[in-house]
């Protein structure tokens, strides 16, 4: 979406707002972003998720590892903390069912194969199931702002394994599934807690593919997140590499 924290900030500056007819938007002091991101970073406590880093690709992992070991040199420093990757897709399943049902009737043939297959996916949760998930994610919610009692943002890999190539996609449709989960095994959680996160990149693999670094925050804490982003494309250059086509 941006090739440095900076462009970032400017972006969220002008999508961010409180919208009192929204009944999922929660409201923040505000805070100009642009700004934000200059703020001293020496005072931030950073957590390393150690589950995050379990079945992660050898580059990914040496090129994060660096990537932390950097950050924690402009921080107050690094320490682990306890934070799973499973996160339940009960709601995720649900609720795109609940929105599409309307238009399959009359539209159904106008649908990806694959992507209408995800949509029905839904159809098998009961709304006493539903109520419960909801309910786990209220309680989530609440119970991971204990997380930021110790450390101000958290620090995982993007990813845990190198993007498959298209070609790699197309020859093998029947993984494609699989191989997304896996993709979006990092990534999930902090959807699922409703939490800021920004990914950057922090290395090429040896074929040019790009390798992230994934810092998150409590609710509201944007300008935090962005702020060592930027500190550390401050003194790296991997955000100023195009790897070649």
């Amino acid at each position: 979406m941006a090739r440095t924290a900076a462009d970032a900030a400017l972006m969220l500056q002008a999508i961010a707002a409180f919208d009192p007819l929204d009944i999922y938007c929660q409201k923040f002091p505000p805070v100009y972003y642009p700004g934000a991101i200059e703020e001293k970073t020496t005072a931030l406590r950073l957590g390393v998720a150690r589950d995050f880093w379990n079945d992660v690709d050898e580059e990914i992992k040496l090129a994060v590892d660096s990537a932390v070991a950097a950050i924690g040199k402009i921080t107050a420093g690094v320490q682990p903390v306890e934070l799973s990757t499973h996160a339940d897709r009960t709601l995720v399943r649900c609720e795109p069912y609940a929105y599409h049902q309307k238009y399959l009737p009359q539209q159904e043939s106008d649908y990806d194969p694959e992507t209408l297959r995800r949509i029905r996916s839904g159809t098998d949760v009961s709304a006493i199931q539903y109520i419960q998930a909801y309910h786990d994610l209220l309680q989530q919610r609440r119970q991971i702002m204990r997380l930021f009692e110790d450390v101000d943002l958290v620090l995982t890999p993007t990813t845990p394994t190198l993007a498959p190539s298209m070609a790699e996609l197309q020859a093998a449709p029947g993984e494609l599934r699989g191989k997304e989960l896996v993709m979006l095994r990092n990534t999930r959680p902090f959807n699922v807690y409703g939490l800021p996160s920004i990914s950057l990149n922090c290395g090429f693999s040896k074929s040019g593919l790009p390798i992230g670094l994934q810092i998150s925050g409590a609710p509201g804490t944007e300008g935090a997140v962005l702020a060592v982003a930027h500190a550390y494309q401050q003194q790296s250059e991997w955000h100023k590499k195009i790897p070649a086509i």
